[in-house]
């Protein structure tokens, strides 16, 4: 997270949740960075951290040659918890619900969670 603080950051718009739990992050550890630049898309930011405009930081696998890190909190590693919610008397609940549980299963599969944290879980609401 240091290291973030003293170099150029790539940062999404303040509607990405990235961007959200990047900056509580920060905030939290009474840090700051310099916002280079602001994308809308993960894709631009990748293009702007290749061409050496700074370090983006997204949650999308890497593109343009680029290498992931993930971000070293004090308590573990930075991450972004991703929710569904559907309306339970939807007349798809059932496969919004099977749909949801394989998308889990893909992702823990794909992502390894990070030691200490929960995933996988589906809640409907």
């Amino acid at each position: 997270m240091e290291d973030l603080s003293t170099d150029r950051v790539i940062v999404m718009d303040e509607l990405h949740g990235v961007r959200r739990v990047l900056d509580e992050a920060v905030a939290k550890a009474g840090l700051g960075y310099n916002a280079s630049y602001v994308a809308r898309a993960p894709a631009v930011a990748q293009a702007l951290a290749a061409a050496g405009k700074g370090v983006c930081v997204v949650s999308d696998d890497p593109r343009f040659a680029l290498r992931s890190l993930p971000i070293r909190l004090a308590d573990g590693p930075l991450h972004v918890t991703l929710f569904g919610a559907w309306d339970s008397t939807h007349y798809a609940s059932a496969q919004i619900r099977s749909c949801l549980d394989r998308l889990t299963v893909f992702c823990r599969d794909l992502f390894a969670s990070p030691p200490g944290t929960k995933s996988g879980h589906t809640q409907v609401t």
